[in-house]
């Protein structure tokens, strides 16, 4: 009785309602390969974890750089902060002589007091670029990381996109065995 069945669901091919879901499952197969084909087109998507590398690198190095920056950064604070400790010491104003090879005495403001203000000016030039430097590497660092969440979610879309295809492929596969056996089915009989 189960044999009669069998070739009873397997005899006919022509209208078989597997080589409907044979013709299912290829269309979807194929739209499955489409999709994967897009995703990776759209996003340039070739080596996820080459990109994660690449990506993870540049973090590293910027990191590093952003470290250093912030580094100097506190190094001339702490130097402008030493820089106006000494100038209060010293009164800009205190007459200070100096004789030149020709015997002539100059006159002005405190000598050590200008090399300090000059000393000052610089290290507060300084500042400002390191400043601007350290707040360049912190936005490209913020960019670096989200691009890597955005990766993540690709790779995650990514691996939905295969196993999608994979499943398709093993529907068409078995469906593609069943009408098979029917069509040999058919001819044994």
């Amino acid at each position: 009785f189960l044999k009669e069945k069998h070739l009873q669901a397997y005899s006919d091919p022509k209208s078989s309602f597997l080589e409907q879901q044979l013709a299912t499952y290829e269309q979807r197969l194929k739209g499955s390969k489409k999709q994967l084909e897009a995703f990776k087109q759209k996003y340039s998507v070739f080596s996820l974890e080459g990109q994660r590398t690449l990506l993870f690198k540049q973090r590293r190095d910027l990191d590093i750089a952003f470290k250093a920056a912030q580094n100097q950064v506190r190094d001339l604070q702490n130097k402008l902060s030493s820089l106006r400790k000494q100038m209060q010491t010293i009164s800009k104003d205190v007459p200070f002589y100096e004789e030149d090879l020709k015997g002539k005495v100059r006159t002005g403001q405190h000598i050590v007091y200008q090399d300090l203000e000059r000393e000052m000016m610089k290290a507060q030039a300084e500042l400002s670029s390191q400043e601007a430097r350290r707040a360049t590497l912190q936005g490209q660092m913020a960019q670096l990381d989200r691009e890597i969440q955005t990766l993540d979610l690709r790779e995650n879309e990514l691996q939905d996109l295969n196993l999608e295809l994979a499943a398709n492929e093993r529907n068409y596969q078995t469906y593609l065995e069943k009408v098979e056996e029917a069509r040999i089915s058919n001819d044994l009989n």
